[in-house]
């Protein structure tokens, strides 16, 4: 369910800061990770995210979300309840994908730590299968570290 904390996150900020069209676009992948993601919801974590997406959607579309709202059976008005709350911990990512690329051009994408230092990024990333080969067992010239981001080996 940490995506959902994400998305809540996401969609207060924008909204706190007028960017309505990219709150909405956020809206909108809510809604495609709910569906892509139903079966491995139990019955509460899917009531949990549905009604979620109810109360996200409340300011873009009033009397869709009030009527959603009414069919799940929940008290008088969505407008009436607390907009959903996020919790930080639940924010921070285990691991992000870190691009790979050699002479400008993506060769691999790592699963990193998010705090993973430039030496280890740069020792996983030359001794990657996809890599090496183009190497040739040379040193590279210059390593472009952006960290959490991209490595890029010039060659």
């Amino acid at each position: 369910m940490r995506p959902m904390h994400r998305y809540v996150k996401r969609l207060t900020d924008e909204l706190a800061s007028y960017q309505f069209h990219t709150a909405i676009a956020g809206l909108m992948e809510y809604a495609n990770w709910i569906s892509a993601n139903r079966e491995r919801f139990t019955s509460e974590q899917h009531s949990r995210a549905i009604e979620t997406l109810v109360l996200l959607l409340a300011p873009f579309a009033p009397f869709l979300a009030e009527e959603l709202w009414e069919r799940l059976g929940k008290p008088y008005s969505v407008h009436q309840q607390a907009w959903p709350a996020y919790d930080p911990a639940q924010i921070e990512a285990d691991t992000v994908t870190l691009i790979v690329q050699v002479n400008g051009k993506v060769r691999d994408r790592l699963e990193v730590a998010p705090d993973i230092a430039e030496e280890t990024a740069r020792t996983e990333a030359l001794a990657s299968p996809r890599v090496a080969p183009l190497l040739a067992g040379k040193q590279p010239r210059r390593v472009i570290y952006v960290p959490g981001r991209l490595i890029n080996i010039v060659a």
